[in-house]
Order: C-alpha cells, then sequence, then structure tokens
C-alpha cells in the first residue's frame, strides 16, 4: 500500500502523538509499505534523536496556541494548499491517515483535496466542553462524508469525539515500545537507599504538577529518604520551580527539563515508582506504558482514559483525580509493602506487552485493508 500519514505533531517536538507517528510509519514501512508522513516544520529547539526510513515531508510552519489546558500547535503558510496539491497529484495513495482531524489545520487542507480513502485517528479529548469545538464542528460538516474510517485510541476518545464526527468507530490503542522501555535498560546512579518518584511530561495545568508536589511534601516529612524527578518543560516551569522553593523541596526535588530520548527510558528504570496526576484531558495516556513496559509500578488519576490502561490494584494503583492527600497514601502504601510493589511491576510489564508496537500496528494494517476493499469501487 501507498500510505500517507498526515499530523501536524511529529519529531523534533516531543510529544505522545509524534511518538505514535514515528512508530507506526517505522512499523509499517518495515512490513513493505510505501509510507510518506506529512507534517510541519518545528524550530530547532527540541532535541530529535529520529532516523526515518520513510519519507517526511514538511510544510508550513508550526505556530503554538494555548488550549485544553496545555500547548498544541497549528501550521500555517500562504503555500500550503499548493504544497499539499501537489503532492496529492504526484503521489497515489491508496489511503491517507489522519492523526486528529481540526477545521483550518493542516489535516483539514488534505483532506480538501484527498480523492482516495480517508481515515482519521482521533488522540484527543477536550478537558471540558468548548464552544470552538461546536463552531469547528459546524464548519467541518461538509467534510464529514469524506471520512471513510474512524479510529479512536479509547473508549472515552471515541465518545467524545463522537458527537462532532459521526461515524462507527473502531478501537485501536497506541503502542509502546517494549524493547525500548524494557527491564534491561540501564538506571542511573541514585543516592543509597533513596526512593525515587517519577513526573514526567509537560509542566502544564492538566498535567497535575502541583498535585504532585503537595503529595511529595506529604510524603517527604515523613520519609526523608524520598526524592522526586520531573522530567519535562512547559508553561508551569519558572511557577512549579517556585513552589519547591516555597515548599522547602529544594533539595530532594529535582527538575531536568527534556531529557534525550536515550536518556528517557533509563529514567522510568531509575524510579522506584511512576506517577500521573493528570486532572483530565487524556484520552489513554503514553507515559503510563513506557512506565509498565520499563516494569514499574504506576500510581495515576481515576481518569477515564487511564482506567482503560490501569487495572486498580493489578497493574497500577488509582488515586482520586486531584487528592494530593490520596496521592500520598498510594505511594505510601507502595514504599511500605514490597509484595505489592513487585506483583504490580510484573503485572504493569505484562499489561504492557500486549499494547507492544507490532501487535498495534498488526490492527492498524488490517484495518486500511478491510477500509479498502470496502471502498475501493468508490475512487
Amino acid at each position: 500500500m501507498r500510505i500517507l500519514i498526515v499530523s501536524t505533531a511529529y519529531w523534533p517536538y516531543p510529544s505522545g502523538v509524534s511518538e505514535v507517528i514515528y512508530y507506526l510509519s517505522n512499523e509499517l514501512n518495515a512490513r513493505g509499505h510505501k509510507v510518506t508522513v506529512l507534517t510541519t516544520n518545528y524550530s530547532k529547539i527540541y532535541d530529535d534523536g529520529h532516523n526515518a526510513d520513510f519519507d517526511v515531508v514538511r510544510v508550513g510552519k508550526a505556530v503554538e496556541i494555548h488550549i485544553n489546558q496545555s500547548v498544541s500547535h497549528i501550521s500555517l503558510g500562504y503555500d500550503i494548499p499548493v504544497k499539499i496539491k501537489r503532492l496529492l497529484k504526484n503521489e497515489h495513495f491508496d489511503i491517507i491517515h489522519y492523526h486528529n482531524c481540526f477545521p483550518l489545520e493542516l489535516e483539514s487542507w488534505v483532506l480538501h483535496y484527498s480523492k482516495t480513502i480517508n481515515c482519521v485517528s482521533f488522540h484527543t479529548i477536550g478537558f471540558k466542553r468548548n464552544p470552538l469545538f461546536d463552531i469547528g464542528a459546524f464548519i467541518f460538516k461538509k467534510y464529514i462524508n469524506k471520512i471513510h474510517g474512524h479510529i479512536a485510541i479509547s473508549e472515552i476518545a471515541r465518545n467524545w469525539n463522537r458527537p462532532y464526527f459521526p461515524g462507527d468507530y473502531t478501537i485501536i490503542p497506541n503502542g509502546v515500545d517494549t524493547e525500548r522501555f524494557s527491564l534491561s535498560v540501564e538506571p542511573f546512579e541514585k543516592p543509597k537507599n533513596a526512593f525515587v518518584i517519577l513526573y514526567l511530561g509537560r509542566l502544564h495545568q492538566r498535567k497535575g504538577i502541583f498535585v504532585a508536589l503537595d503529595a511529595f511534601k506529604n510524603i517527604k516529612d515523613k520519609y526523608p529518604n524520598t526524592l522526586l524527578y520531573v522530567v519535562g518543560k512547559g508553561l508551569l516551569e519558572n511557577e512549579a520551580q517556585a513552589y519547591t522553593e516555597k515548599l522547602g523541596l529544594n533539595n530532594c526535588c529535582r527538575f531536568f527539563g527534556y531529557v534525550s530520548r536515550d536518556e528517557l527510558p533509563r529514567f522510568y528504570r531509575t524510579c522506584d515508582v511512576f506517577i500521573s496526576p493528570a486532572l483530565g484531558g487524556e484520552a489513554q495516556g503514553i507515559v503510563l506504558l513506557e512506565a509498565m513496559a520499563s516494569g514499574k509500578a504506576v500510581i495515576v488519576s481515576a481518569i477515564p482514559g487511564y482506567q482503560e490502561v490501569v487495572a486498580d490494584n493489578e497493574n497500577g494503583l488509582l488515586f482520586q483525580t486531584g487528592s494530593s492527600q490520596d496521592l500520598a497514601e498510594k505511594i505510601r502504601l507502595v514504599m511500605n509493602d514490597n509484595l505489592l510493589r513487585q506483583k504490580l511491576e510484573i503485572n504493569a510489564r505484562g499489561r504492557a506487552e500486549q499494547y507492544a508496537w507490532p501487535k498495534i500496528v498488526e490492527r492498524v494494517e488490517n484495518y486500511y485493508t478491510e477500509l479498502i476493499a470496502h471502498h475501493k469501487s468508490s475512487f
């Protein structure tokens, strides 16, 4: 198959969707398909450790926008329509796979000019309902019939997006590289007898960094050997560091910022427990899978997207969303119960293996085949 994968989010910008595009494209390419990724241009302020064997075409320039209590990007450029039309004319794609699809965005330009089979993966859910989504859905109405396939990465993603993009949905979750994130990864050296808690994610409001800091303060007062590693950057970085100082946690809470791809798996292997205190707006949670593939106990908010990955007290622990006290109690539980922690670690790795990329991409590949067989007579 000749496959065009369209996503504004892609490397060098570090994000969960960027990872998805890379691994999906790489695996499809390895299976003998001709894959092209269409994305945009990012400033070279990010680390890019990806050497792709597939074609990558870039149009326009990424512009940062603040939405959904986080940061996203749109692609702007006067020549975007011309370049997209030329690409679609010169290449005869069997299927185009969009990752999210918002009005006036890169993906919507491609859908506008597409004359082949189109499917969309929906990765995003709103933190809360926003009138902008309703306006966008109204603008997008005339394109709805051009979408032949709908993939949701989780049930919550399907339920949230279906009112805007009606149709039949197939749930295919995002995967994880179970070789890159594994028990064989060498951890960093840490202080003797230290218990390391890891927060890894963007420092944005909905990711819950302040819940993590308050919980750590609760823990640190009673367990002086605990450390909190914070990996990631974002809008609240300065505020989070100032709050850390206010709480008197400077010497035991370390902010690492962005880390390289080679270092990332080592942070998971170094920690004793991984936490993700997101307040909402998460459709699945790739960082959860990375931590679980690394054989770590995970403690995460009881939000719908996370609950589709983590079974409470089986392969991780859930805590009351937004409650630093409950998070602290769950951390203490794992610290004091070695048998529980061992059970969670073993089951976490087993759960992550169900999401190994070869298994996920096989499902995507079969979905492509079924769509093409069903709709090829229309083109």
